[in-house]
């Protein structure tokens, strides 16, 4: 005889048998993470070790960029290798360096944090040689080919970034200046620094006309990128103000 029922709950279920009973399996480890994935999941600016391997190659898509002479649009590829010393030696600044610029490599219009950890550099890099500024020599047109290119790459995956604009601009002015202008150079160097200052003047003027959407004679442009009159562009048009004067004191 079984056990007795409950004529309220019906007939009784069977009992189970122990070996029919599941198991749960057991849980399986996710697998290894990527270097890279790894070092997009954490703070780039972390001390000590680096998330990269000493010996990793540098993403292919980093090519060398060569300005021209003529060209009236910013580098819109970071130039490699870095004409900077401390970029490639070993040690902690160089680690977070390339970390940030594998970073911003694989995913260029979503890593702000490396961006904003690589601009930084770029412009602590500017801020040391701004004794040397209008010097012919290749090491300085080097490096202000890198900080350019750093600026432009960044501005090609995020066009609406006015602040760095300015920042660009006053690079250019700075570049540009001649003799007994502001920022300008003691002497005159020669014609190397004529060519880069007559590009650098050149690329202000065709971010005056995408952004604010103005020539240097005042008419208007009809397509813009930004927007000339949003308020974020009042430090743009300071800028285009200050070259119009500098441009009419020279042509006086």
């Amino acid at each position: 005889m079984g056990a007795p029922v409950d004529p309220r709950q019906g007939v009784a279920p069977p009992p189970i048998d122990p070996r029919q009973q599941q198991v749960a399996p057991a849980p399986v480890p996710p697998p290894p993470m990527d270097p890279r994935q790894r070092a997009a999941a954490r703070p780039i600016l972390f001390g000590g070790e680096d998330a990269m391997e000493e010996d990793e190659a540098m993403p292919a898509a980093l090519l060398p960029a060569a300005p021209s002479n003529t060209s009236q649009e910013l580098l819109s590829r970071i130039v490699q290798p870095s004409p900077y010393p401390h970029h490639t030696v070993t040690g902690p600044a160089s680690s977070r360096f390339r970390n940030a610029l594998s970073r911003v490599t694989t995913h260029p219009s979503t890593d702000v944090e490396a961006w904003q950890a690589l601009i930084t550099e770029a412009s602590t890099c500017y801020r040391n040689i701004l004794s040397s500024l209008h010097s012919v020599d290749a090491d300085t047109h080097a490096k202000l080919d890198w900080i350019e290119s750093c600026y432009g790459t960044l501005l090609k995956y995020f066009p609406y970034a006015s602040a760095h604009y300015v920042t660009v601009v006053e690079m250019m002015l700075a570049q540009s200046a001649r003799v007994g202008e502001e920022e300008g150079p003691l002497v005159d160097y020669g014609m190397d620094t004529s060519q880069r200052a007559i590009r650098c003047e050149a690329i202000a003027e065709n971010i005056f006309r995408k952004v604010l959407g103005i020539q240097m004679d005042g008419n208007p442009v009809q397509e813009t990128r930004v927007g000339g009159m949003c308020t974020s562009s009042v430090e743009l048009w300071l800028l285009y103000v200050r070259k119009r004067i500098r441009d009419g004191a020279r042509y006086a």
